[in-house]
């Protein structure tokens, strides 16, 4: 029978994958693909170390929550795939996941980016009747982190990590090198490398501390004293007159008992030492305050003699069953009051009490200033349902824009933390404003034929280091330089200095990256005597926007989509080029990749083929 053109070019494209699919399989036994299975890292801390061998030495690290790709398995190790070549990490922290297309289309139609996809197909797999809302904020993610990261609105305990403290203005003396107290027990401003770890959702994405994400709502068929007895497990609340007066508490505020808890556990602690519940405070004997409600120092009061005041009623207020006088009195008033100006104004999860990223007074209103709060009362609260495998449970997960493309990494830096420039000039001009430590931005204007300045600067601590330092050429119109200071212990800071090069009329300093020709602008050789800091490196650190020809290059691949060879038509002829560079037997260019790549996954594989083929075949 005679065949048509279309049906030998499907024979053709056939085999072409059988011999793919052959030569990956022979390839020395280098590429086992019975592999090819997708991992996720599972590790309990931050990151995953990717060794040069087994029990070699460390290549690199994973996130928590990365997908991997394994080759193979050796002696409790898997060969992976790792920045363009292969790595090792234990195979303790790796979870094999059967990927279900199926439920991965159901979770990128709902909206969710393709960094959430795997841990939450995870959480499918091991508990199939929960369900996953892809909840958009509206905000952008650095602008939500900026709001957030104000001092004092978050802090955290000053006995922690110095990468973990803010020093910014108002948070951190420069002078004696001490941060400033926001709370009695040492609490100080949480830095924003912190605040950024626990406000994004990817770092919590597992069994337990998902719960910061679900809805807090009482519901008397789902929350039982036994779930309740489960909470409480070897907790000063585990007591039948505790428990009866949570579950009273539940009724009547509107708020799981379940999460009303864990509220009391992480403010009071597991044995109930806290002092606002011990009845015995000088001047507020036997008033009680579990829920923290109004402690915070102010005018002379601890935090504590503040919380106490409130429930005593303060100016003899009575709202919310108060005076506070009972145990009792105390958890169920303090229930109400949660219920009435938290869950029912749209602060329905654990995460929104604490980063308030919604309704009118966005940023405000939020319960508590601990950075770590939400994290930790989800943990306790995971465990009323460790045993429900079976039960239907709804997460609502916050989304942003312009989210950087895989999770926040969790600072565990302990050094030095002073990430400040001492000061910062540019040859023969001067910037405006006036520089001065805590500002970070500036601008000058030179005249057309001035093609290059140099940038000199000191730190203010000899322990930290410094990019984007040094003479630089200049672009005419406007220019960005980036200079960043990292402080001893990881966490970093970046003054920016925007340069027009031409007349001073067209300046827009309003709107800087409007007119930026280039991303940035780098050093074209060594500066002297510039810094006190150790090292100085030859380019500045790009900027995050794209020039108007970078995003016509972006626009322009995603309409040539399939076309490698750049033609102008998808044909056979991408298809061997396609071919060629999975069997290793070319490189494309950077272009090329990017017309090839289309699945979106930063590599070219035989996903990629086999859509080209759909295309050519008009499928």
């Amino acid at each position: 029978m005679k065949k048509t053109a279309r049906q030998v070019l499907a024979i053709f494209i056939k085999l072409l994958l059988i011999v793919i699919v052959c030569k990956t399989v022979l390839i020395a036994g280098e590429i086992r693909t019975k592999a090819g299975q997708t991992g996720l890292v599972v590790t309990q801390g931050s990151t995953l170390r990717v060794r040069t061998e087994p029990n070699g030495e460390a290549l690199g690290s994973l996130l928590k929550g990365a997908a991997v790709s394994v080759v193979e398995e050796i002696d409790g190790w898997y060969k992976i795939e790792f920045q363009g070549g292969y790595g090792y990490v234990s195979k303790d922290y790796i979870q094999i996941l059967e990927v279900d297309n199926e439920y991965k289309e159901k979770l990128l139609a709902k909206g969710f980016p393709d960094s959430f996809i795997l841990p939450l197909m995870k959480l499918h797999q091991e508990y199939p009747n929960w369900e996953f809302e892809a909840w958009n904020t509206g905000l952008d993610w650095s602008e939500a982190v900026e709001a957030e990261s104000r001092v004092g609105k978050n802090t955290i305990s000053g006995l922690t990590f110095s990468s973990y403290k803010s020093v910014e203005k108002g948070a951190y003396n420069l002078k004696n090198n001490t941060w400033v107290s926001f709370d009695t027990g040492g609490w100080v401003s949480a830095s924003k490398e912190i605040i950024s770890y626990y406000m994004d959702p990817r770092n919590f994405l597992d069994a337990y501390y998902i719960f910061q994400f679900m809805d807090q709502s009482y519901d008397q068929n789902k929350q039982t004293l036994k779930g309740l007895t489960t909470v409480v497990e070897n907790t000063f609340l585990n007591t039948k007159s505790y428990k009866d007066c949570l579950m009273k508490a539940g009724k009547q505020s509107g708020v799981s008992p379940y999460v009303l808890a864990s509220m009391i556990i992480v403010e009071q602690g597991y044995q109930g030492t806290g002092k606002s519940i011990s009845g015995n405070q000088p001047g507020y004997g036997g008033y009680y305050n579990f829920y923290n409600i109004g402690a915070y120092a102010v005018s002379g009061m601890s935090a504590v003699q503040r919380g106490l005041w409130y429930a005593k009623g303060g100016s003899k207020a009575t709202s919310y069953n108060r005076p506070w006088n009972s145990k009792e009195k105390a958890i169920i008033g303090g229930g109400i009051y949660y219920g009435d100006n938290y869950v029912k104004k749209g602060q329905t999860t654990l995460y929104l009490k604490k980063f308030n990223v919604q309704g009118e007074v966005k940023y405000t209103h939020q319960y508590m200033t601990n950075t770590q709060a939400a994290a930790s009362e989800a943990f306790q609260l995971a465990k009323a349902y460790n045993k429900i495998t079976d039960g239907m449970i709804s997460f609502k997960i916050p989304l942003y824009h312009n989210m950087p493309t895989e999770g926040i990494t969790k600072p565990t830096g302990s050094g030095n933390p002073v990430n400040y420039l001492k000061d910062l000039s540019v040859d023969e001009y001067e910037m405006e404003p006036v520089f001065k430590t805590y500002t970070q931005t500036y601008h000058l204007i030179v005249p057309s034929k001035q093609d290059s300045i140099t940038i000199r600067g000191r730190t203010y601590s000899d322990k930290a280091t410094v990019t984007g330092m040094g003479t630089i050429e200049l672009n005419k119109g406007m220019n960005r330089a980036d200079i960043k200071v990292t402080a001893e212990n990881g966490n970093s800071r970046v003054y920016t200095i925007y340069i027009y090069r031409g007349k001073e009329a067209d300046a827009d300093f309003d709107n800087p990256q409007t007119t930026i020709q280039e991303n940035s602008v780098s050093p074209t050789r060594e500066p002297t005597a510039m810094i006190t800091s150790p090292t100085v490196t030859k380019e500045a650190e790009p900027t995050s926007g794209k020039t108007k020809q970078e995003s016509d290059k972006v626009e322009n691949t995603k309409q040539s989509a399939g076309d490698v060879n750049g033609d102008g038509k998808v044909s056979i002829m991408d298809l061997l080029k396609i071919r060629k560079a999975i069997l290793g037997d070319t490189v494309l260019t950077k272009e090329e990749e990017q017309r090839a790549d289309l699945n979106g996954n930063a590599k070219v594989d035989i996903v990629d083929l086999l859509r080209v083929q759909k295309i050519i075949l008009g499928l």
